[in-house]
């Protein structure tokens, strides 16, 4: 990589480790964070309520670190969802639940939504509620797909992608 020039577009609070990888690789990397996380559209009210009480739930289903950044951030002790099953999409998801002390049942094979419902095995009774925080506007193949294979799921907006106005980024 020596003499490359890497532009990286990650947000800016997530960018850290690709960039420190490409310039211990010999890279020049220029930073352009084209997205950043910002609050739910409810300020976080519902995601406050639903990790009140976390043993209402068997499971909580992640699928990205920013999902887990910002539950273990209302929840504030990540002890607090230690009785609960935990599945997530992928490696990084995984490594994000994994650095705060929890520890992983499913990890979802291959690294999709898709992936992830087929990973789940099916409810049993009595139904188990599963804590679904998730990026605004994120598809609906998670919540539906475990749905459809028995769970009680509470979809919850925990944060929201927006894009950097082409005027920060000057």
């Amino acid at each position: 990589m020596k003499g490359c020039t890497v532009v990286v577009t990650r947000a800016a609070d997530r960018a850290r480790p690709l960039v420190d990888a490409l310039t211990g690789a010999g890279a020049a990397v220029v930073e352009v964070p084209v997205v950043r996380f910002e609050a739910p559209a409810d300020g976080g009210g519902a995601l406050a309520a639903a990790v009140a009480d976390p043993t209402r739930y068997a499971w909580v289903v992640f699928t990205s670190a920013v999902a887990v950044a910002r539950t273990l951030e209302v929840v504030g002790v990540p002890g607090r969802l230690a009785s609960l099953k935990v599945a997530v999409v992928g490696p990084a998801t995984a490594a994000a639940v994994e650095a705060v002390g929890l520890a992983v049942t499913v990890v979802a094979s291959p690294a999709t939504a898709e992936g992830l419902v087929a990973s789940m095995p099916d409810a049993v009774a009595p139904v188990p509620n599963v804590l679904y925080p998730r990026a605004a506007g994120a598809r609906d193949a998670v919540a539906a797909g475990l749905r459809a294979k028995g769970y009680e799921v509470e979809d919850i907006e925990a944060y929201r992608t927006v894009a950097v106005p082409i005027d920060d980024l000057r």
